[in-house]
């Protein structure tokens, strides 16, 4: 996907004013895209629409009074790439659609990929990031490409505009063309000269951005690299928060949980470990055929995302990095099992665990007749909290594209308990039928819509079980105005008896078409009714419970003893001396001798004559300090 070598100059063609509904320009100024990563996902799923099997995004990088910059952004795809017709009418129509023979509810490409764009808001939000931008693009077997000019000067003079006319010019767009005789297709978005702070603070601390400082050498396979960016984000220095990353970072990583990359191989979960005692744990549940066809699925797709980044001068500009992008869910994350590493450590305490919802179609009643909808759903367990904190929760997709920036806290609405929320995430696929309630930000789901509480029932049935009252009150509401229509009397009594009327006959049939539908659909997966929820709460208790607590000084230990000594296993040996505390090896074993310590406090005074054992070399000194310990311990300590 380079471009064309061709030393014709392009040939000016027309000056087209850039239009937009007033609808678009308010959410515009209320920030409509409110991260770097948002942006791309809109251009990365232009390049989706087009057909395009790779995009590759590429990052300028100059190096200013030794200083790191970003100055120019490209996304670039292999497409099929836009007419001369197709950027004029997507410039004109910005937010609205061109659907070919007819009207379609759930379009396909070419190549029977969903939509999942819009028409000309890839283009548009990055709007808010820079003044003007560069699409460049040509189609397969045309010797035409065409070039797009785009000014903004439209923002510098947003407060102006009066919001009652229905259209504005939010700027221009200079078309041109040049004759290249290839047969390749592409488009090209470049945009540089951000505006402060959308795409502006990409340069804060850049020189800190993992991608930046780790380049990937030529023989380090792409799904190894991004596990390392993986244990990177994992890094105690970002608090478990994504939001702590350099922005540069924050925006990849924001773009591979939401775009519709694939899974690394064996992730979002992995379903085979091995352990430190060289034995093989099946987590349950992640080889789960549901599961496995929603990355099968992505993987038929055949789209990559790649990212390049150059280090430009005046002269030339030189490869610094090329890597993939995949899906950042990779658990139990590296980071656990260093804590958890034998099979009982996986078993009876970390207890990873895979729950599946798989494929549930229904006919949903609608304003508009019914529309038949797919969804299926994954959650993940184990018991330790999931970082970064972004992952834990719920994150909706919709046609494998993440709604919103990150996992949203909506699992509070299923359950009540603080642990298990922050040690679960759930994935939900909206597939055929939920196109139409994404906002327009693409941020969200019109929660309004029969079709998101149809979504809601059903994720409440698979959470808590199908045995529950519904919460179908509104959605009730909405079934019977559809019912009664304009017929009855607009007040008084025999409105009154009418709406009853009307209610009790909506009631049963919303019960029988609606809800039923959905209990009967969740009753042939799970027959026993228990939702998700109880069967986590029922996994070993006293695992969840206590196991955690009093694993934390082990973990201490273990992590100490692995980087002091480079030992893989830690064996406490006891001894009936009060004053020996020795490290030796045997074979990548740690056996560390220390004295019976007794009482509720034991852990601790392990820990603390561990550390004598690994920092005090001189041997008459680590004697005299566990003397110390031990009188100490005995004056703390009811030992009888």
């Amino acid at each position: 996907m380079t471009e064309p070598d061709n030393n014709t100059n392009p040939t000016f063609i027309e000056q087209l004013t850039l239009q937009v509904a007033v609808q678009i320009i308010k959410h515009i100024s209320s920030g409509l895209y409110r991260s770097a990563g948002s942006a791309l996902k809109e251009l990365i799923s232009n390049s989706f629409d087009a057909d395009a099997t790779e995009a590759v995004i590429k990052v300028v990088v100059t190096n200013s009074k030794n200083s790191l910059k970003v100055t120019r952004f490209v996304v670039e795809d292999n497409g099929k790439g836009m007419s001369l017709d197709d950027l004029r009418f997507t410039f004109t129509h910005v937010g609205g659609s061109r659907k070919q023979g007819g009207i379609v509810k759930e379009p396909k490409t070419d190549s029977g990929r969903p939509i999942i764009g819009r028409l000309g808001i890839g283009m548009l939000a990055i709007a808010s990031a820079c003044k003007s931008f560069k699409v460049v693009t040509k189609q397969k077997d045309l010797n035409k490409e065409y070039t797009a000019n785009v000014s903004l000067e439209f923002f510098d003079k947003l407060n102006e505009l009066i919001e009652t006319i229905d259209k504005f010019s939010i700027g221009n767009v200079e078309l041109s063309e040049r004759e290249v005789h290839d047969n390749t297709s592409y488009t090209r978005v470049e945009i540089e000269k951000f505006t402060p702070p959308f795409m502006e603070n990409v340069n804060d601390g850049l020189s800190a951005s993992f991608f930046i400082k780790e380049s990937k050498h030529e023989q380090v396979e792409d799904e190894e690299y991004f596990k390392r960016f993986l244990r990177h984000i994992d890094d105690d220095k970002f608090k478990n928060r994504l939001i702590n990353l350099q922005p540069l970072d924050l925006a990849l990583a924001q773009l591979a949980l939401m775009s519709p990359c694939r899974y690394l191989s064996d992730g979002p979960v992995r379903s085979r470990i091995e352990t430190s005692d060289r034995k093989i744990y099946k987590v349950e549940g992640a080889d789960d055929p549901a599961l496995m066809r929603i990355k099968e699925q992505l993987i038929d797709y055949n789209f990559a995302i790649r990212c390049e980044i150059f280090n430009d001068s005046e002269t030339r500009s030189k490869l610094r990095n090329r890597f993939s992008l995949f899906k950042p869910l990779l658990y139990p994350s590296e980071r656990d099992l260093e804590k958890w590493r034998s099979y009982e450590d996986l078993a009876e305490h970390l207890k990873p665990q895979v729950a599946v919802l798989p494929t549930i179609v229904t006919e949903v009643p609608t304003p508009e007749g019914s529309t038949r909808t797919s969804m299926t759903a994954y959650t993940y367990h184990q018991n330790a909290r999931i970082n970064p904190r972004e992952f834990r929760g719920i994150l909706f997709r919709v046609y494998s594209v993440g709604i919103g920036q990150e996992f949203a806290d909506d699992y509070r609405y299923y359950s009540n308990d603080p642990v298990t929320l922050q040690q679960t995430f759930i994935e939900v696929y909206l597939d055929e039928g939920f196109q139409s309630i994404v906002n327009l930000d693409r941020e969200s789901l019109y929660q309004g819509s029969n079709l998101f509480r149809h979504a809601h029932n059903v994720l409440k049935m698979y959470l808590k079980g199908i045995d529950i009252g519904i919460d179908s009150d509104a959605t009730l509401d909405d079934f019977t105005t559809l019912k009664l229509g304009a017929t009855a009397p607009p007040s008084g009594p025999d409105y009154d008896a009418a709406v009853a009327r009307k209610r009790e006959q909506a009631k049963v049939q919303f019960e029988e078409s609606f809800i039923l539908a959905e209990k009967k659909a969740l009753s042939s997966i799970d027959p026993k009714n228990v939702g998700v929820i109880d069967k986590i709460k029922r996994s070993k208790p006293s695992a969840r419970r206590v196991g955690i607590y009093r694993k934390r000084l082990d973990d201490v230990m273990r992590k100490e003893v692995i980087e002091r000594v480079k030992a893989d296993e830690l064996v406490v040996k006891r001894v009936g001396s009060h004053n020996i505390a020795k490290v030796s090896l045997d074979n990548k074993r740690a056996i560390i001798s220390i004295p019976e310590y007794k009482g509720t406090r034991r852990k601790l005074w392990d820990a603390i004559a561990i550390l004598v054992a690994l920092h005090i070399k001189d041997d008459k000194q680590r004697s005299e300090a566990m003397s110390f310990l031990w009188k100490i311990y005995l004056a703390s300590e009811d030992t009888e």
